[in-house]
């Protein structure tokens, strides 16, 4: 039986705070390559931002091009007989160049990466593998930008949606050809209707990078990339999201991969999770609290602290005090109470310091504390000087 692995947006080389998440990444992709050995799996599929920028740290490619040499060394012997292959497209965060570089190299490896249409708006591909008596085409399909589809600068109207909708799905419906071949289609879109969340936003406006489900090319199986929820769109079309969470926001769903084998349908399989990423929010003594009664050890948190006006050291007394729980704090959000602000008009010039005393105690309700207004005095020489 033929097995099909799909995943996408890895991300490597994303921050989060500034905070690299290679060991996130590295984790991953170790688990990937020994679920790939458990299962037997036949065809990895990679649908789209393999990197998180087009000018991802070394760090990152290193970590990429390690993979797909211990993969290879790991599956030599399946790729020579023709039973084992690895199928990765660009997506919008990727290089095209960048992937496409090595390709020839790559190839040696049973590795087939696509970073680009070809010219006249002609997809690449397709990669055909025959694994015992079934025969696979994999149709690749890289992400590839409104203006790039059109030819033009779009001008973002209702029109030129549907044109780009239109002169996509022709050209991926003239590349999956009718046969006795399973057909599999890999791309890295948005298919319209669907919430991205996370750190993942459509940014063409008025949605003009999205395309109906009805403009998906009929395949027995589509992979695609680009949103980072796992999601099922039909019985044959599904995200396999992020392996790991990219944002805060996206720590509340689960990671999947998705494995898919002709006659037995798509199944999720759930990634491990490397680190916890955990936000939290109250007054300091709540906050303080929660650290005492949940085990916080090895997590990266987001904390938000509700305050009626600034506390100087109060970053570095969070940061210090849930660091001895274990945690790492990235981020420490102060969020102040709300206030009617009601501002006097005075007909008499004010000076700089009064000016400023003024507007703190509009923002925060009282005198501004004595070495904040000290330091104010400081920044005020330095500009004099």
């Amino acid at each position: 039986m033929v097995k099909v692995l799909h995943t996408s947006d890895w991300h490597l080389g994303a921050r989060l705070y500034e905070r690299p998440r290679l060991d996130e990444a590295e984790f991953f992709l170790k688990w990937l390559r020994d679920f790939i050995q458990e299962e037997e799996v036949n065809i990895l599929l990679v649908a789209g931002d393999v990197y998180d920028s087009s000018l991802p740290p070394g760090e990152a490619v290193g970590l990429y091009y390690n993979f797909l040499s211990e993969l290879f060394r790991e599956n030599g012997e399946r790729v020579r007989r023709g039973e084992f292959k690895v199928v990765i497209i660009g997506g919008n965060h990727d290089s095209p160049l960048r992937l496409e570089g090595p390709g020839e190299f790559l190839r040696l490896g049973g590795v087939e990466v696509f970073g680009r249409w070809g010219e006249g708006l002609t997809p690449p591909g397709p990669v055909r593998i025959r694994v015992g008596g079934e025969r696979l085409s994999i149709h690749p399909f890289p992400y590839i930008a409104p203006h790039e589809a059109l030819g033009k600068a779009p001008r973002w109207n209702e029109e030129e949606r549907e044109e780009y909708a239109k002169v996509l799905s022709e050209a991926m419906e003239r590349s999956v050809e009718e046969g006795e071949d399973v057909r599999i289609c890999l791309s890295h879109l948005w298919v319209e209707g669907l919430q991205g969340g996370g750190s993942e936003r459509s940014l063409e406006v008025g949605g003009l990078g999205q395309l109906p489900l009805s403009a998906l090319p009929t395949c027995d199986y589509f992979a695609l990339g680009h949103i980072h929820s796992p999601t099922s769109v039909s019985d044959r079309v599904h995200y396999s999201g992020t392996p790991y969470p990219l944002t805060f926001r996206e720590a509340e769903v689960r990671r999947r991969v998705i494995l898919w084998s002709p006659g037995e349908g798509a199944a999720s399989v759930e990634v491990p999770l490397f680190r916890r990423l955990i936000r939290l929010e109250g007054s300091q003594q709540e906050i303080m609290e929660r650290s005492w009664l949940e085990d916080l050890r090895g997590a990266l948190l987001e904390v938000t602290v509700h305050l009626k006006g600034p506390e100087p050291g109060l970053n570095e007394r969070i940061r210090k005090s849930l660091g001895k729980r274990g945690a790492e704090v990235l981020a420490v959000i102060p969020l102040f109470e709300r206030r009617e602000r009601r501002r006097e008009m005075r007909s008499t010039l004010l000076k700089p310091l009064e000016v400023f005393e003024l507007c703190w105690k509009e923002e925060h309700g009282a005198e501004p504390p004595r070495e904040i207004r000290d330091l104010f005095l400081s920044l005020l020489r330095e500009v004099g000087e």
